[in-house]
């Protein structure tokens, strides 16, 4: 069923709303602990489920069990411990993460359709996220899979960490989904995933300075967009990027690869479109396209590497 469940709320509104009863005495800023945290299993088919203005939904050092084939999911966040055994298993539905953001309740809120749209209020507030980033899988035992559904990112948490997964290699599966990174606050938002790949990412802006910028190696399964005028920076000279579909650098977005590795790999033909910006040119350059070709393309695709180039296997073409 198309429920509408919220683990707390952020004004008296939403009571009334859900219950149809009045309701005083509602506030998002009190200190009472709101997270949700999960024992067990949590699964969404269909529906609705919002943590509203809390720490989101937190697994401890018992580990548990996270799974998304419908519906929706919004919290602020979505984290696990150090410790602990913890899976993530998303085939569906769309999980919406707001970080620092919070939800603007001042509007009219009186049926369940209100509920389930109560916007983003687009004001940085970094309370009860315990330093922890908006999606945050901070074990290596934690398991990670990802084969349909959408997450998107609306802004960082903790100390900039937007999307951080740490799980080992042998925990992690992508083939399928996709993560939205959006960058709508004039700041960092860090991405660490430096032991297995991550499905399909796209990286958005349309105003500000916001930046992305990668915190260790990332390997990314599907395809890689930086649209409109996002930035993707190294910030390591060693930090590599690995793109295994295509990567599409829109004409006003920035690729700064710094002194890294960006490496085009996998087994089916891809695209590297240049229609923007790659800060101070390729550094090394490496291709290893088994029995396939990548295809470079764009306005700007006449790509010059600064160090090595490298054809490790496949063939390359370019398409003006």
């Amino acid at each position: 069923a198309d429920v509408v469940v919220l683990s707390t709320a952020d004004s008296p509104k939403e009571v009334t709303a859900a219950w149809g009863v009045p309701c005083t005495g509602v506030t998002s800023d009190n200190n009472e602990p709101q997270e949700l945290y999960v024992y067990g299993k949590l699964r969404i088919n269909n529906g609705y489920l919002s943590t509203r203005f809390s720490g989101g939904i937190v697994f401890n050092q018992l580990g548990g069990e996270m799974e998304v084939a419908g519906g929706k999911i919004s919290a602020r966040q979505i984290r696990t411990t150090q410790n602990g055994t913890t899976s993530y298993t998303q085939t569906g539905g769309q999980v919406e993460l707001l970080g620092g953001y919070t939800y603007d309740t001042s509007g009219t809120i009186a049926t369940l359709d209100d509920l389930r749209n109560v916007p983003i209020r687009f004001l940085h507030n970094n309370s009860r996220l315990g330093g922890y980033g908006s999606f945050s899988w901070i074990s290596t035992s934690n398991i990670f899979k990802m084969s349909g559904g959408v997450m998107d990112i609306h802004n960082s948490a903790g100390n900039s960490n937007a999307l951080r997964i740490t799980s080992d290699a042998s925990n992690m599966e992508s083939s399928g989904g996709k993560i939205n990174i959006h960058l709508t606050r004039n700041s960092y938002y860090d991405i660490q995933v430096p032991n297995g790949s991550i499905p399909s990412l796209v990286i958005d802006r349309t105003t500000g300075t916001g930046s992305a910028r990668l915190e260790s190696n990332l390997s990314i399964a599907g395809d890689l967009t930086l649209s409109g005028s996002a930035k993707l920076a190294a910030n390591s000279l060693s930090y590599s990027l690995e793109v295994k579909g295509d990567f599409n650098i829109d004409a006003s977005a920035t690729y700064d690869p710094n002194q890294n590795n960006t490496r085009f790999t996998g087994d089916t033909d891809a695209q590297f479109s240049v229609e923007g910006t790659i800060t101070s040119n390729l550094y090394n350059w490496v291709i290893a396209k088994d029995n396939s070709t990548l295809t470079v393309a764009g306005a700007n695709g006449n790509v010059t590497v600064r160090n090595d180039l490298q054809i490790v296997s496949g063939r390359s073409e370019e398409r003006r």
